[in-house]
């Protein structure tokens, strides 16, 4: 064998040694990290997720699951849940990592932040507990789980708490945009009515640019409130209405009542409805529309609500 082969074969053997020991290298420090890093509830099925609770000095919020759907409790008071927020807290519970434990000894607890803020939560068969400490960097916070003393650093719930407001505060007005036909605006000035007739929109017998309709009959679908109240709870008759909004959609009519409390709160009411919506004075402005704001064109700027 002459010595270039030699070399050759020497130096194919030192790249399959060298091959072999970053695979191996690479099987330990994968199984190491699965060692450190485990789901903490790798059973846990979201769709199971009955009821969440969280828990902190200023407040405790309750949602609960009925009928597929979710709700939120305040002040005794049932309001449906805005599900994109609590979509938030399941992924973070369903996505939570145990790390390596920082500490074993719950005289700790404290030092880490870890007191009374709580996450609670029950699926079908158990209750478990999720108790967040304080912030370890940006995204990560000190956790613990049941009575387990064990305390570890992860991600996922830096934001949690934050969320001040669980309720769905859409109005829910408009259900489907393109089954709209018909648009009856009522002021204290003012009252007309905008018609779809063969694909375009009227005002009599004047043509309406279809955006403009197609922007208002928007504003009214996506409108969002501040609060909600009961009817129970105001008094709409001790306030100016100044608007009265009737669609037909689906060939049913449907009405929505605007009030005026002052310059800054608005209350808007619906048709055989005990929920009352509290709007800002931009909310409002986005409704109020005169028929000129209708059949200007589209370029002109939009009218600024003035009561």
């Amino acid at each position: 064998m002459s010595d270039r082969t030699k070399k050759r074969l020497d130096f194919l053997l030192g790249v399959m040694v060298v091959v072999a020991i970053l695979l191996i290298c690479k099987t330990q420090f994968s199984a190491f990290l699965s060692s450190k890093t485990v789901l903490a509830f790798p059973d846990l099925k979201k769709n199971n997720i009955t009821s969440l609770d969280l828990i902190s000095d200023k407040q405790t919020t309750h949602l609960y699951k009925k009928n597929s759907h979710w709700f939120a409790k305040e002040k005794d008071i049932e309001m449906k849940a805005d599900t994109a927020k609590v979509s938030t807290v399941i992924n973070a519970i369903s996505q939570l990592k145990k790390t390596e434990a920082i500490s074993n000894n719950k005289k700790n607890h404290i030092k880490f932040g870890i007191n009374k803020k709580r996450l609670e939560f029950k699926d079908k068969s158990t209750k478990k507990v999720i108790f967040i400490g304080d912030p370890v960097n940006l995204g990560q916070n000190y956790i613990r789980i049941d009575n387990e003393n064990e305390v570890f650093a992860t991600g996922g719930f830096s934001t949690v708490f934050n969320i001040d407001e669980f309720r769905d505060l859409s109005v829910n007005f408009i259900l489907n945009e393109d089954e709209v036909s018909q648009i009856k605006l009522q002021s204290l000035t003012d009252e007309f009515t905008v018609m779809e007739k063969t694909n375009d929109w009227y005002i009599n017998d004047q043509k309406v640019e279809r955006e403009k309709v197609t922007f208002f009959i928007n504003d009214l679908k996506t409108v969002k409130a501040n609060d909600i109240l009961t009817a129970d709870k105001i008094d709409l008759k001790s306030f100016t209405k100044i608007e009265d909004i009737t669609i037909e959609e689906n060939d049913s009519a449907k009405a929505v009542h605007i009030y005026k409390e002052d310059e800054n709160n608005f209350d808007l009411s619906i048709d055989n409805s005990l929920e009352i919506y509290r709007l800002n004075a931009n909310t409002v402005a986005s409704l109020i529309k005169t028929r000129d704001d209708f059949l200007q064109p589209l370029q002109t700027s939009p009218t600024t609500f003035t009561q």
